[in-house]
């Protein structure tokens, strides 16, 4: 049955209403999320948000300055989710000097036995008492370089500017003083795992045909990649290592220079390279005056073993093709330097 115009307008002005209805209610819905129910939320939000202790800078801290409670940053109770540190965790200047007092005062107290068992020694004593004393002074100036060490070492410094007021990140700090020698190092001919990534530690190792394995360098973190190509932070001791590890490599065809990567960074610390250098190298080494006393030791006292031998076997075996396979793999490794550049800048 046909509606009369009446009818129609007032089924329509009906529909109409509700309409009207429906959006003043959405809109009034809308009105009290925002001014009501969001607030509540953010409220609850900041409430989840971990109320702990955590440093806070107190000025503007410039980059690689250490972080000294009382002098750029000072422990305060706040609220936040993001991985601020709670604890310096590292030797305050106080302990360092208690520390370095007591060292001093095993010093001096060496030297005063000396001086009174020389003055009681007969003369063909006098010798043997000499070396004694000598060796437990330079065990004592041993202890004092390695307790200064550590506090460089273990105090974190900031990675760059941090504002005033601002909660200091464990992405905001490092630990230990940056070297003067740490430098960016690309490589591109090393073997890598399927799924390396920024971020990942790692170690390298060199392969030789017989199946020994040696550590190049231990526990570096990949800072960039780019297809192939990785780039680690390296000393001038580091880079040398790498330099031999990968001439040798080039020479010996059959050997494999390669990436290991860290299950679990956070609780797995470096291991000992056991990689050693050829005599050449060694000497270049100790005349390099970017190369730390400590480091130079450190090559010293790994270069004293038979692990060489088993490397100088095999580049002799190599000896007739040494001079093409370094030029071969040493054109290889340019020319994919080269591509990997272009296809950066394409990409920019």
């Amino acid at each position: 049955m046909a509606k009369n115009p009446m009818q129609r307008k007032i089924t329509n002005a009906f529909l109409l209403g509700l309409v009207l209805m429906l959006l003043i209610a959405v809109a009034i819905g809308g009105v009290f999320f925002v001014l009501v129910l969001l607030p509540q939320q953010q409220e609850r939000d900041a409430d989840r948000a971990v109320s702990t202790m955590a440093y806070v800078a107190i000025r503007e801290i410039e980059a690689g300055e250490p972080l000294l409670s009382g002098v750029n940053v000072e422990l305060r109770e706040v609220r936040t989710d993001a991985a601020a540190i709670g604890s310096l965790d590292s030797v305050t200047e106080e302990d360092m000097e208690v520390m370095l007092d007591m060292i001093e005062f095993f010093s001096n107290r060496t030297q005063q036995q000396r001086e009174a068992a020389l003055a009681d020694a007969r003369s063909v004593d006098r010798a043997d008492l000499e070396i004694q004393f000598d060796r437990r002074e330079q065990i004592i100036s041993a202890v004092m370089m390695e307790a200064e060490f550590r506090l460089s070492m273990n105090t974190l410094v900031a990675v760059s500017p941090i504002e005033g007021n601002t909660i200091i990140t464990n992405a905001m700090v490092r630990r230990g003083a940056l070297p003067n020698d740490l430098r960016y190092v690309e490589y591109n001919m090393l073997t890598l795992p399927i799924d390396v990534n920024v971020g990942d530690y790692i170690d390298v190792r060199l392969t030789l045909p017989s199946g020994q394995d040696f550590v190049v360098i231990s526990r570096k973190q990949i800072v960039d990649k780019h297809a192939n190509t990785i780039t680690l932070h390296l000393t001038e001791d580091e880079i040398m290592m790498m330099s031999s590890a990968i001439v040798e490599s080039y020479v010996i065809r059959a050997s494999n220079l390669y990436v290991v990567k860290y299950v679990d960074p956070v609780i797995q610390g470096a291991i000992t390279p056991t990689y050693q250098v050829s005599d050449y190298i060694v000497a270049l080494m100790s005349q390099n005056p970017n190369i730390s006393a400590q480091a130079e030791n450190a090559f010293w006292d790994r270069h004293h073993g038979v692990l060489r031998t088993h490397i100088e076997y095999y580049l002799h075996r190599y000896e007739n093709d040494r001079i093409r396979n370094i030029e071969t793999r040493m054109a290889e490794q340019i020319q994919r330097s080269r591509d990997a550049r272009q296809q950066f800048l394409g990409h920019q």
